[in-house]
């Protein structure tokens, strides 16, 4: 996380940063605090579950009712369904893709669809 906000500060010079963040652990955790604090960037964290506040939180909620009632055997397994089901699908969604062109870099998208 913190790496990610390094890259924002870097690419953003001499602006005022602020950044929203859903309530993920890592996204709360006192280094990321600490290192945001130290580079002048403001953190705004979401309420826990804030479906209208995070819309991205309907695309998890879909992908914990799909995968839930798959067996998983493993984690190269995880990753096949997730790929080949769930991503497949949801990349019909313009919502979806619309969402990931505009917010994540083509890095960041493709780092999530190939994890």
């Amino acid at each position: 996380m913190c790496e990610v906000l390094s890259e924002f500060k870097v690419a953003n010079p001499g602006k005022r940063i602020v950044i929203i963040l859903d309530n993920f652990s890592s996204h709360r955790s006192q280094m990321v605090r600490d290192f945001s604090a130290q580079n002048g960037i403001e953190l705004i964290i979401l309420p826990p579950y804030s479906p209208d506040l995070n819309p991205i939180e309907q695309i998890w909620r879909a992908v914990r009712r799909d995968l839930s009632t798959l067996f998983i055997k493993d984690h190269d397994h995880l990753k096949a369904e997730i790929w080949e089901e769930f991503f497949y699908r949801i990349n019909q969604i313009t919502y979806f893709k619309g969402w990931a062109e505009k917010f994540l870099s083509a890095k960041y998208y493709f780092k999530i669809l190939c994890n």
